[in-house]
């Protein structure tokens, strides 16, 4: 019987179907006719606005205060801004706009076309200008700083304007930091007072706010450049406990909203790191370790990083290696990040991670880094850690501070340079035996030059290979000597060579 019922009723559908194709299907219901007393309900539709409605929100929107100037405005500031417009055409413009916001500049500057004229007049107007729109805006300066378009403009004005204008400007800051400094907008005018603006001691001025609540006092700051420990010892009644505590939470909101790269930010933590117990400095590291590799280009960010390799467990350290891939050429190349890939050289014990996730990426561009003065530090450390020419006993003592050896790593250093040479001397050897000469005229080039032939030991070359290649540069270097002189000699006479004795040099190759 079920079956049956299923057929009869797909043969219905079907032939329903064919029958609503060929014939226009009809309505499913007839609406009633409304009662009386009663209006017809409007369907659950958005309602099309009639052209009335069209025209009176025109009127409303354009009778709007300063809709009609800001139009006014935007139209001298496309010619003001183009290429084409020469210098007099600019100052007119400029002048018919300070004329047309006279008296408006805080009523308008909010708006963020308006904020780009006054932008453009800041920086092409003479000190007549920018002084009557510094005039202008100075009380609203705090309310500038946290607004979304109006910190472009507070930092058009600490650009642009007098030496006055700027201390004006700084000064209005103090009391405001930590504030400031937590808000999503005003923390980029803080930061940019701090990196390109602020003398040293108006920065450490600055700083000074984010150890307390108590140092928001102006007369409690200590002028000068000091540190944490040494402001302390000016102020004995602030205890350091306090301070940390203090630094502790400002730390976790400003990590919390990704603002590491800001170097305010670097030199904060880099107090607290040095200044808190090691337990301290281990929670912290936890919260920054995948973010070092944004840091590394900065002197702070570099002692951050240092300090963090130093203290990290060994699942930190995989980590921070990974998320080097790819950069570790570059983070050699600047003028700190090479301490942070040395100290990883001098404390991982994984080797084998060590040789793929950095390693790999050195033998591949020995190009750039033998004839960096950064890069070479690198392959300088590989070669040989203890040579005192390279490595000053400073910059040794700075880079393993607080620590001993055998807190940090388990493995014996000798074998762990031997186990990191194994892969990479053979690499540095065939470039060195096929750029010997360039290695000659170039500092940095011949540093690793010398050192390599000096420091290298039978242990060290382990293979025959690289004995083989060893011996080949040595005799290539003495081919390039012009008289036989002293293997150390011959290091420094590249330049002696390329510029008075080019034609003799051709010869003898």
């Amino acid at each position: 019987a079920s079956s049956t019922g299923r057929a009869s009723s797909t043969g219905r559908a079907s032939s329903t179907g064919r029958a609503a194709s060929t014939s226009p299907r009809k309505p499913a219901f007839k609406r009633s006719a409304p009662e009386e007393g009663k209006s017809e309900k409007q369907p659950f539709k958005k309602q099309k606005k009639d052209d009335k409605s069209n025209e009176s929100q025109t009127q409303s929107s354009s009778s709007r205060p300063g809709s009609e100037l800001g139009e006014e405005l935007m139209s001298l500031y496309e010619k003001a801004r183009q290429g084409r417009t020469t210098v007099p055409e600019r100052m007119e413009l400029i002048r018919k706009c300070l004329d047309l916001m006279k008296g408006r500049v805080q009523e308008l500057v909010f708006k963020h076309n308006v904020s780009r004229v006054v932008q453009i007049c800041l920086k092409f107007g003479d000190v007549k200008d920018r002084s009557f729109i510094f005039d202008e805006l100075h009380e609203r300066l705090e309310d500038l700083c946290m607004s979304r378009y109006g910190k472009f403009l507070v930092n058009r004005l600490l650009k642009y304007g007098n030496p006055a204008q700027r201390n004006s400007i700084v000064n209005s800051m103090y009391g405001k930091v930590v504030k400031f400094i937590r808000h999503k907008e005003a923390c980029k005018v803080i930061d940019y007072i701090y990196t390109d603006i602020a003398n040293e001691s108006q920065k450490d001025l600055l700083v000074q706010e984010l150890y307390g609540a108590d140092f928001r006092i102006q007369d409690l700051k200590v002028k000068g450049k000091h540190s944490l420990k040494s402001v302390l010892e000016k102020q004995p009644t602030i205890q350091l406990h306090s301070c940390l505590k203090f630094m502790n939470q400002l730390l976790g909101s400003l990590l919390d909203k990704k603002l590491l790269k800001c170097l305010f930010v670097q030199k904060l933590l880099w107090e607290y790191i040095q200044n808190c117990e090691l337990q301290q400095v281990k929670e912290m590291i936890g919260r920054v370790i995948e973010d070092i590799v944004k840091i590394l280009h900065t002197h702070d960010g570099a002692k951050i990083g240092v300090r963090c390799v130093t203290h990290s467990s060994v699942k930190e350290r995989k980590t921070l290696i990974k998320s080097l891939k790819g950069i570790v050429t570059k983070a050699c190349l600047t003028d700190y990040g090479y301490q942070v890939i040395i100290r990883l050289l001098d404390v991982m014990d994984d080797t084998v991670l060590v040789s793929k996730g950095i390693l790999q990426e050195i033998n591949q561009n020995l190009s750039e880094l033998i004839f960096h003065p950064n890069g070479s530090k690198v392959v300088l450390f590989l070669i040989s850690s203890q040579c005192k020419r390279n490595f000053s006993p400073q910059f040794l003592s700075e880079l393993r501070a607080q620590t001993k050896e055998e807190e940090v790593s388990k493995k014996d250093p000798i074998l762990r340079r031997q186990e990191l040479l194994k892969p990479f001397l053979p690499h540095l050897l065939k470039y060195l035996l096929s750029h010997t000469y360039d290695a000659i005229t170039c500092k940095s080039g011949s540093q690793v030059l010398l050192t390599t032939l000096q420091y290298l030991s039978q242990e060290d070359l382990q293979t025959d290979q690289n004995k083989e290649l060893y011996n080949k540069l040595v005799n290539r270097v003495i081919d390039l000597s012009v008289w036989g002189a002293s293997l150390e000699d011959d290091l420094e006479l590249g330049s002696f060579m390329e510029d008075e004795n080019v034609e003799q040099e051709e010869e003898q190759e």
